[in-house]
């Protein structure tokens, strides 16, 4: 605040639009963290799939975000880059709703592949206009600064939301353990550790929702209206 040069200008956060979309993508990314661990710990410790196996389980996920980030950058000069990014959240939101459905004996194609696959377009269909929001109505000198908010927004979000998803899971599998008695067996453990997974999940879908409603509070159209005029580039990419 008081250095002529600072790393950080805090005045930088007057654009409305570049607090909207950080304060948006702290939530998102928040939420999204869940699947990458949760559903990692699902897929080996209930499932009983190897690291390989679950990492290859993942691939779906990271196509589908290449796949629906190409679909968003042709779609935002038409639809509205504020309204794409709605969509992406909602659609991922869903995504982690299906994943909260995920029972003690699933598996993965029915109960693991769909809910992935949903989030990666919704994913998809979030990061590339949120990107552009948060970048715009920035003048060039500080464009570099920007973008670096951003990353470190992502980061953020995902470092918290980690936090509060582990310690909402931790608290519904300790609930679930004691209610089951002294002595839980096998079943009853393994049932307590995916009531925990479900609720992260849950509380995930919960976030990418708030993001939704930051985007739409703090994001107006006029505010994002020359992102419609600009090529569908993605600042980085």
């Amino acid at each position: 605040m008081r250095s002529k040069a600072p790393l950080v200008r805090l005045g930088i956060f007057r654009i409305r639009s570049l607090t909207g979309a950080n304060l948006a993508m702290l939530a998102v990314t928040g939420g999204m963290f869940a699947v990458f661990y949760f559903a990692s710990i699902y897929l080996q410790q209930t499932l009983g799939f190897t690291p390989v196996q679950t990492g290859l389980a993942f691939l779906p996920l990271t196509a589908g975000i290449i796949a629906f980030s190409g679909v968003a950058q042709q779609i935002v000069g038409k639809v509205g880059v504020r309204e794409v990014a709605m969509v992406g959240m909602g659609t991922a939101a869903i995504g982690l709703l299906l994943l909260s459905r995920a029972p003690v004996d699933g598996t993965y194609v029915a109960d693991v592949l769909p809910g992935l696959l949903v989030m990666s377009a919704g994913l998809g269909l979030t990061f590339v206009p949120m990107t552009l929001i948060a970048t715009t109505n920035v003048t060039d000198e500080d464009a570099g600064l920007a973008s670096g908010i951003f990353n470190s927004s992502q980061q953020i979000g995902g470092a918290l939301g980690l936090a509060i998803l582990s310690t909402v899971a931790a608290t519904q599998t300790s609930n679930a353990l004691e209610n089951a008695g002294p002595q839980p067996d096998a079943a009853q453990q393994a049932s307590a550790l995916v009531d925990g997974f479900q609720s992260a999940f849950a509380i995930g879908a919960g976030l990418m929702l708030l993001g939704v409603v930051i985007a739409a509070t703090l994001i107006r159209r006029r505010d994002v209206a020359i992102v419609a005029e600009a090529p569908s580039v993605v600042p980085g990419a």
